[in-house]
């Protein structure tokens, strides 16, 4: 299939789709391209010798960060108290992506609130400086790598809550289901910030083979977050490629709207999704009475 040389988000999608293309300017398919964070992911796929030059520099520095990332994390599994990958360091630790394809900015793992001092500590004996510490967690960095340390998975006005989290974990990660929905409402509450990227799209394809759908719904519907994943899933590539940064003085509300997570929806949410539970007890119930009596007859 042509492409316009110059239609540099139709080149992008076209490479991460396996087809090949022609590009006129390939600094600026580049900056594209590390915009969005799939460098890495473009990169072998591109033919030109032009191409690869100008890349390729790009491509090695961002390998090199990652891998200096995971050694990190690394040392935190070996030294540390129990923790919980979340973002791009969970899909890398589970093996999803090769360290060459995902970027990282920083380390993102969930801690126990009462574990962030130890963290804190252990990484300062290792040379890491604190940057910030807030409500929802920690910032730690030294020279290009930081650790952000979280109570909170996400802002908390989007109410997922870090117990449960804990409570459905597994072998040190989060369910399928919860790293689904905590990239969902990420990307959604990131994107009305710095700006939607593909990156984080191509994050939920590489988890989706191991999510149970209909238990992400049901999870994401008991919180109030049912519209945010499905917006996330339905978008496609090149609406994500169009979406500008919109911040504004009513952040945290348009961002907790955004996101799906406004009282109003939340409270329906939650509503119905206790309503089905008890639905389902009581259909329980009837079918326990049945066996117990023999009868067909339903409890008045």
């Amino acid at each position: 299939m042509a492409h316009d040389p110059d239609d540099l988000a139709g080149a992008l999608i076209s490479l991460l789709r396996g087809e090949a293309v022609d590009v006129r300017d390939w600094q600026s398919f580049r900056d594209l391209a590390a915009r969005h964070g799939v460098l890495g992911l473009v990169y072998p796929r591109i033919k030109s010798d032009d191409g690869k030059k100008a890349l390729f520099r790009d491509y090695a520095l961002q390998a090199s960060n990652t891998m200096a990332h995971m050694a990190v994390l690394s040392f935190l599994r070996d030294n540390a108290p129990g923790f919980l990958p979340i973002k791009g360091s969970s899909l890398l630790a589970r093996g999803l992506y090769h360290p060459q394809e995902r970027p990282l900015l920083d380390i993102d793992i969930l801690i126990r609130p009462r574990d962030i001092p130890v963290f804190s500590e252990i990484l300062l004996r290792q040379g890491f400086s604190e940057v910030v510490s807030r409500q929802k967690g920690t910032v730690v960095h030294k020279g290009r790598i930081n650790v952000d340390l979280h109570a909170y998975p996400v802002a908390r006005e989007l109410f997922i809550p870090p117990a449960k989290l804990w409570d459905r974990s597994d072998s040190g990660f989060l369910s399928p289901e919860d790293e689904l929905l905590v990239i969902a409402v990420h990307a959604s509450a990131s994107s009305f910030t710095f700006g939607p990227r593909l990156i984080w799209k191509i994050d939920a394809e590489r988890i989706l083979p191991l999510v149970n759908l209909r238990k992400a719904f049901e999870l994401a519907r008991a919180v109030g977050l049912e519209s945010c994943l499905v917006r996330f899933l339905r978008a496609r590539d090149e609406e994500i490629l169009m979406g500008k940064r919109n911040p504004g003085r009513l952040r945290k509300l348009r961002l907790a709207w955004r996101a799906g997570a406004n009282k109003g929806e939340r409270v329906i949410c939650i509503a119905r999704a206790g309503w089905e539970r008890v639905r389902k007890n009581l259909r329980e119930g009837a079918i326990t009475w049945r066996k117990r009596t023999g009868s067909a007859i339903r409890p008045g």
